[in-house]
């Protein structure tokens, strides 16, 4: 009689009960395990080894002892492997070949088992019929194949180190150290820190245990001069590393480097100190150039809430904003943020399309909402932006006027000294699709992400790129958020109503979707038809609004819908004011309604969703 694998496991080898977890092992009699597991090669792989490509016929099969795995495909990340988990048994049980590229993220080790040593226990033993584990494994494939790609993830095992060894600051162990405490189980290793167990396990043993008991592991390295074996380890064994900048570091010179995988896939991060939240950010471009990250990150040596959000991205937990255009409407968003400011939500990376990368772009510079509504008006209602409109040639308005007045906001700030990473969501002609700006000067990725077709000619890049409002094709772009983090997201669109019946004049009864604004120039019922930057910019925003009605949106993500008034205007800012009250104050009362002690932050966003979507539109 078969043993139950639960009552069984305890006279099995290591190696064996590693077997039984593979789909298909677990009904095996121990014998037969206990000869697989005998046959079976015990395999060190190092980090960065590809284990596996994507096309080749599957030679052997894989169970992780101890490590990391990243699946990819064409690039893009559908799976993380870890300790216990088989590699490859897809291709192996169901034939064809590999779907998929494995490669390892630190160093690790795996027990393989080859065609040859498998066809021999299965002429052996038909309990090992490949028919019915092919059948399971192409079930399998089928779902692998339809995965969406993952976020990338800074992982289990996280090094955090100084470029080149430099040693790390006090000021800034001590800040993180304090940090990644408010984070529950996460172990924080230096050089002094090491138990005197992880040398009688060893390395890779110790890393395992703990990841398996689910407790998150930053290795710090303090002086790598001074602690060589400890920074070698902790590169090694590191899902992913953060490579911290000193304050007093000499601009790199030379070439530029070209990005490397990890600087792809997210595994390497820049960390780029400065002494206080009172100096000055410079320098980025230069650093990016010659050590290409995923994401970088501007630390104050004496900011407790750089060192959160630092915090916050090795722990994936960082929270993203991402905001749609919506002409003057997105001022709204400005009082929705202030409201989620004050109940203490954290923003760490912020991004956009249209005018909602004009609010974020604002934001991530560190201007308070109040000071970004100042410098809205100062840019569209006191210059008259959307007024008057001109004989068209290339658009209707003055697109000198407009650029004059962005420089004159955001001055020259680049997008790299930035205090908060950002993106800006800009539709391509030149490619046809979605482009994310996420460097040079923020006033020209802003003028790019709203040249709105028509209203504002489109803008050449440096390398003759013809860019034109990133709302044309995604008005909410979350997707582009997901790519750069795990962790959650919260989006805001706009409420924007019921549907209303317009009754043309002399003609039969026209329905619209949803209101248009109640401006004399703009349709409601018995009003004129809407003019032409009118039909732009709502057509742009009921890309976002429906995905409000639907809750598109993953687990990690919130779509919130911003509350406008009955009749509000995308062209009239005169009323940013009133736009910028009305959501700070439902937004206020929404965060109280659903304050609960100890709820997940995701979860309590979602409930404020409902609240707003219960309450819907100001008459």
């Amino acid at each position: 009689m078969t043993d139950h694998p639960a009552s069984s496991n305890a006279n099995l080898s290591q190696k064996a009960v590693m077997l039984r977890a593979l789909p298909g092992f677990a009904a095996l009699e121990p014998a037969v395990l206990e000869e697989l597991a005998t046959l079976c090669t015990v395999r060190p792989i190092t980090r960065n080894t590809r284990l596996i490509s994507r096309g080749k016929r599957p030679e052997a099969l894989y169970l992780v002892l101890s490590g990391r795995f990243r699946v990819s495909t064409d690039g893009k990340t559908i799976a993380y492997l870890g300790a216990g988990e088989p590699i490859g048994e897809l291709a192996f049980f169901a034939g064809g070949e590999r779907t998929a590229d494995v490669t390892a993220l630190r160093n690790s080790v795996v027990l393989e088992c080859t065609r040859a040593q498998y066809d021999k226990m299965a002429a052996i033993h038909p309990s090992l019929s490949a028919t019915i584990l092919a059948s399971v494994a192409a079930r399998l494939a089928s779902v692998t194949a339809q995965a969406a790609p993952l976020p990338p993830q800074a992982g289990m095992i996280t090094a955090v180190l100084g470029l080149d060894g430099a040693p790390l600051p006090e000021a800034f162990v001590a800040g993180l150290r304090a940090a990644l405490a408010a984070h529950g189980d996460v172990v924080v290793l230096g050089a002094a820190d090491l138990p005197a167990e992880m040398r009688r396990t060893g390395w890779a043993e110790w890393f395992s245990r703990a990841e398996q008991a689910g407790k998150r592991q930053v290795l710090l390295v303090e002086d790598a001069g001074a602690h060589p074996d400890w920074a070698g380890r902790a590169t090694r064994h590191a899902d992913s590393q953060f490579i911290v900048i000193p304050p007093d570091a000499p601009l790199p010179e030379g070439a530029p480097a070209q990005p490397g995988a990890d600087a792809d896939t997210g595994m390497m991060q820049l960390v780029l100190l400065r002494g206080s939240a009172a100096q000055a950010i410079s320098g980025s471009r230069d650093w990016l150039r010659h050590h290409p990250a995923h994401l970088h990150h501007h630390v104050a040596l004496d900011s407790e809430a750089d060192h959160a959000r630092l915090a916050r991205f090795i722990c994936d937990c960082a929270c993203g904003l991402v905001l749609a255009g919506g002409g003057a409407l997105a001022t709204a968003h400005l009082g929705a943020v202030k409201a989620l400011q004050e109940a203490g939500i954290a923003i760490d990376l912020m991004g956009g399309s249209s005018v909602g990368a004009a609010m974020a772009g604002a934001l991530a510079c560190g201007l308070a909402p109040d000071e970004i509504l100042r410098r809205s008006l100062a840019v569209f209602e006191a210059q008259k932006l959307s007024g008057d409109l001109g004989a068209p040639m290339y658009a209707l308005l003055d697109h000198e006027v407009f650029d004059t007045a962005l420089q004159d906001q955001y001055g020259a700030v680049r997008i790299e000294d930035m205090p908060l990473n950002f993106f800006a969501g800009a539709t391509s002609l030149s490619r046809n699709a979605l482009d994310i700006l996420r460097e040079g000067p923020l006033w020209q990725a802003v003028r790019a992400s709203a040249a709105i077709p028509v209203l504002l000619p489109p803008v050449i890049s440096s390398r003759g790129e013809v860019y034109i409002d990133g709302g044309m094709i995604d008005n909410l772009p979350l997707e582009p958020m997901r790519r750069f983090k795990s962790g959650p997201n919260i989006a805001l669109a706009f409420d924007l109503g019921r549907e209303v019946l317009h009754e043309g004049a002399g003609r039969p009864v026209e329905k619209i979707a949803r209101p248009l604004p109640a401006a004399p120039d703009d349709l409601t019922s018995g009003a004129r038809m809407p003019r032409i930057a009118t039909a732009l910019a709502r057509s742009m925003a009921l890309n976002a609004a429906r995905r409000c009605d639907t809750g598109e949106g993953s687990g990690q993500d919130a779509i919130l819908a911003v509350p406008v008034p009955q009749g509000a205007s995308f062209l009239d800012w005169s009323r940013a004011q009133e736009y910028f009250d009305l959501a700070y104050g439902r937004m206020t009362e929404a965060l109280a309604a659903t304050d609960e002690a100890g709820a997940d932050p995701m979860a309590r966003m979602r409930a404020v969703s409902a609240y707003l979507a219960g309450r819907s539109q100001a008459p």
